[in-house]
């Protein structure tokens, strides 16, 4: 560790409190930085179906390691250089030399997007050869492991190391940042042989390649003895596996196991075909399922300390920050975090809250609110149908009273009605509707837990019961068998502490026409926001399906409507586009107003559907915004109390100074507390694509759309809901409750 690096951390102490992202900054700037561009000259060419732009990205890849530079690719068989490349390298059987494109070096600006995303390339290549390769095993940033084990070993079958996953972020002023997410990999360390000798009975067990000793990655499942030794020839291999690991297997290990010739074990890889393998190079697949087979006591280790507070974060955060060297070629040094450069922290539940609950009531969450003021309005008529399965008789007797009570209590009178199934054939289950009131609003199905259900000699009831009822036009809430026995459980307790029940009570108002709460006073005048999900296949290069949901401006769901392709057709941008304008206008249609600005949210990255879409939608009239969502790979956040981290609150946003985005933190304290079961949340990516309106509004309003889950009054979803909608509408189509194509009213998918 440098001394900068040490005056940072011995820094710490006087670090003000509030929440900071979990970043690290770079020492300097990275302002004009010159670069040299390539254009690659292949010998012989390329191949038509060669696929251009992996090949540029080998070829820099190999370029960078022959000259020891940073080399990225800029564009289809281009690319930029810290330095000059002056040799040829080979790679997918090709000579590949890069020729100069100008004489003149050229500049890289931060303040522009595509020259920060070539610096961001750069500096990741540089950080690959920072990373102490005696400290850590890496092939990729995002999976950089700790050699060192963090737990286990010795007397365990496995072993968890600490992961580390390395995203670089460059501000608009040039400063690195350097994200790093810490986690868990479980890895097995005690082999077969070491468990068991020829003629013991094998366990059924999945089992991986050695990789300490074996060079080829493989899973398979463990089968039994083979009759076959190491060196003895297999006759439907035609040699034996000991020849076959030459190349594989250090070679004097090899010649070890030669001279010993072990009987080998059988494994299938592909659940089918029988091959042999030595048990001295297979070691238990490190997954949950085998680690809890395996080692209770180790899996139990493992699930308490995989949950890390944002304290235990932080820590091996910095410790990995220190053990980093210096960018050999940039000459940068990141200094321990966090901070919260480059970025302008916004708490909005410091501040009024938009959502609406009784009497115009306001609070800063769902929970509170519905448990203080009532729910916004409560539905015309709510009758709940209590369909249970005949055999739950607690459930049945005392379930339906808690119902109604609770319902009372927040302002939504309602009474239920209790009809009875049997457990049996799904064909069966067709016909529970026929049994049920006239007066039904909304159905309340009881099912016994997915898990428990293989354990008995009848067919699930959940898919056939929601696709029965959604068909006759009556919405449903399922409920397991083990959440209402847990709403039964703290049936004496408040409304608050019953948060199943409380959830429970939210979607059941708004399937039967109620709004349990709802948004007014945020800020600009959106008038409506269109989530888009769409599903895309790499391999055939064709958009499959896709679907959209509809959120109005006070945070009510509209409307709903998921599609998919039949097998070869092409699903383009044009169609998403209309299929997403044909939404909007039924809002002016039934709504009786034309929206004159829109919020189109989409999950994930755009790239060319932007601009078909945006003309599709603006033939409207209406003005529109564009916001793209990332979830993974974004810093996290903790709350810094004078002394430690902690849970930040959420409803904190970062937005960045410069560029169009911000990291949005929407789930946390006062829901989620310290100490609990999941850790430090994640975080969200907002990006405004195009569009009037300033990204500090625009991440406002989608923290507030993601507390606008009406199935989830006790916790806000993390994501805005016309994309959890839209995903939502998708898995609705796709377990055949609607027909894909078919416009679905209301909330009765979620």
């Amino acid at each position: 560790m440098s001394d900068s690096q040490r005056e940072v951390v011995s820094a710490q102490a006087d670090k003000e409190a509030g929440a900071y992202l979990f970043n690290s900054a770079s020492n300097r700037r990275l302002t004009n930085l010159n670069v040299n561009i390539y254009d690659l000259r292949v010998d012989g060419g390329l191949n038509y179906r060669d696929d251009r732009e992996q090949f540029t990205s080998t070829a820099a890849y190999f370029l960078g390691e022959k000259h020891g530079i940073p080399v990225v690719p800029k564009d289809t068989l281009e690319v930029v250089a810290l330095g000059s490349l002056s040799r040829s390298v080979s790679t997918w059987g090709r000579t590949v030399t890069a020729e100069k494109a100008s004489n003149e070096r050229v500049e890289l600006n931060p303040e522009t997007q595509q020259d920060r995303e070539l610096i961001d390339s750069l500096v990741e290549s540089d950080l690959r050869r920072a990373i102490p390769e005696s400290r850590y095993d890496f092939r990729y940033l995002n999976d950089v492991t700790d050699r060192k084990p963090a737990f286990g070993a010795d007397d365990d079958p496995f072993a968890a190391h600490h992961t580390f996953e390395l995203k670089v972020d460059v501000t608009a002023n040039g400063r690195v940042l350097l994200h790093v997410d810490v986690g868990h990999n479980l890895k097995g360390t005690r082999t077969i042989a070491e468990d068991y000798s020829h003629g013991d009975e094998l366990p059924q067990a999945t089992v991986q390649h050695d990789l300490r000793n074996y060079y080829v990655e493989g899973e398979g499942e463990l089968r039994g003895w083979s009759d076959y030794s190491y060196t003895e020839e297999i006759p439907d291999v035609g040699d034996s596996i000991a020849a076959m690991h030459e190349g594989n297997l250090d070679e004097d290990l090899r010649q070890e196991y030669m001279d010993k010739d072990p009987q080998m074990v059988e494994l299938t890889y592909d659940g089918e075909n029988i091959r042999h393998h030595l048990p001295q190079l297979l070691v238990y697949a490190a997954d949950t399922n085998t680690v809890r087979k395996q080692s209770s006591e180790f899996h139990r280790r493992f699930s308490s300390k995989r949950a890390m507070m944002p304290r235990e974060r932080i820590e091996y955060f910095r410790d990995f920050i220190q053990n980093l060297g210096r960018l050999p070629v940039l000459d940068l040094e990141f200094t321990p975090g966090p901070t919260n450069a480059g970025y302008t922290r916004y708490e909005y539940l410091s501040g009024p809250s938009p959502l609406r609950f009784h009497d115009d009531q306001s609070a800063r969450t769902p929970s509170e609110g519905i448990t203080t003021h009532g729910v916004y309005s409560p539905p015309e008529e709510c009758t709940v149908a209590l369909i249970c399965p005949e055999r739950f008789e607690t459930i049945e007797d005392e379930l339906p009273p808690i119902i109604v009570k609770s319902l009372n209590r927040i302002g939504s009178p309602s009474a239920t009605r209790v009809r009875q199934y049997e457990l049996g054939s799904e064909a069966s289950y067709s016909n529970v509707w026929h049994d049920l009131p006239s007066d039904t609003d909304v159905a309340l199905v009881v099912v016994p837990d997915e898990d428990k259900i293989v354990d008995f000699p009848v067919d699930d009831p959940y898919d056939e019961l929601k696709r029965t009822l959604m068909r006759q036009g009556i919405p449903s809430q399922m409920m397991q068998k083990s959440s209402a026995e847990s709403i039964l459980s703290k049936k004496n307790r408040s409304l608050s502490a019953n948060r199943k029940l409380l959830n429970i009570l939210s979607a059941l108002v708004a399937k039967a026409g109620g709004t349990p709460w709802q948004l007014d006073g945020l800020p600009e005048k959106t008038d409506a926001y269109l989530g888009l999900d769409v599903s895309y296949d790499e391999q055939s290069d064709q958009h499959t399906g896709a679907s959209a949901s509809v959120v109005l401006a006070d945070g009510t769901t509209f409307a709903a409507e998921s599609t998919t392709q039949q097998s070869g057709e092409r699903f383009s941008a044009m169609d998403v586009g209309q299929f997403a304008r044909d939404l909007v206008s039924d809002v002016a249609a039934e709504k009786g107003f034309k929206p004159q600005r829109l919020c189109l949210i989409r999950d994930g990255k755009l790239n060319e559907d932007l601009q078909t879409i945006k003309e599709e939608i603006t033939e409207t009239g209406a003005s529109l915004d564009v916001v793209s969502i990332r979830k993974s790979g974004q810093p996290r956040v903790g709350e810094f109390d004078g002394t430690a981290f902690r849970i930040a609150n959420k409803g904190t946003a970062f937005v960045s100074e410069g560029r169009d985005e911000s990291i949005l933190h929407s789930v946390g304290e006062p829901e989620l507390k310290e100490g609990n079961s999941v850790g430090t949340p994640r975080t969200l990516r907002v990006i405004q694509r195009t569009g009037p309106t300033d990204i500090e509004v625009l991440t406002e309003q989608m923290y507030w759309l993601s507390e606008m889950h009406v199935g989830s009054a006790i916790r806000s979803t993390r994501i805005p809901v016309p994309i959890h909608y839209a995903d939502l509408a998708a898995s609705f189509v796709a377990d055949g409750y609607v027909s894909p194509g078919e416009t679905i009213r209301g909330p009765s998918f979620i």
